[in-house]
């Protein structure tokens, strides 16, 4: 039995030794050390990619200031009495502004389109 008590006092007197003031705080450092290495955060699961992602938005294609204006055409007074030739005249002047007309609305909505 004395054997053990003088082994228990030689433990005693070991660690009284070891855990002196300076000794616990470095213990203390190193056991803080370790475990924040332990709280690292993973990298996430999902991986975050920005990119530009292009949405079409309706838009007028053309203002009511942009139109072409619409001229009054030749009006058709054909008389019983005009000449035939005089008849022809006035229709192909009334075609001919009629396809100019056509002509500035397709380049019109051709522009739109592109």
């Amino acid at each position: 039995m004395r054997d053990l008590v003088e082994i228990l006092k030689d433990i005693f007197i070991l660690v009284r030794y070891l855990l002196t003031p300076v000794n616990i705080v470095v213990i203390l450092l190193l056991a803080l050390l370790i475990l924040s290495g332990c709280s690292s955060k993973p990298e996430p699961a999902v991986k975050v990619v920005i990119q530009e992602v292009k949405i079409p938005v309706y838009m007028p294609c053309l203002d009511k200031n942009d139109l072409p204006v619409r001229n009054d055409y030749v009006t058709i007074n054909i008389k019983k009495s005009d000449n035939p030739v005089v008849k022809v005249r006035k229709l192909d002047k009334m075609t001919q502004q009629q396809s100019n007309y056509i002509g500035v609305l397709e380049k019109v909505l051709n522009g739109c389109s592109e």
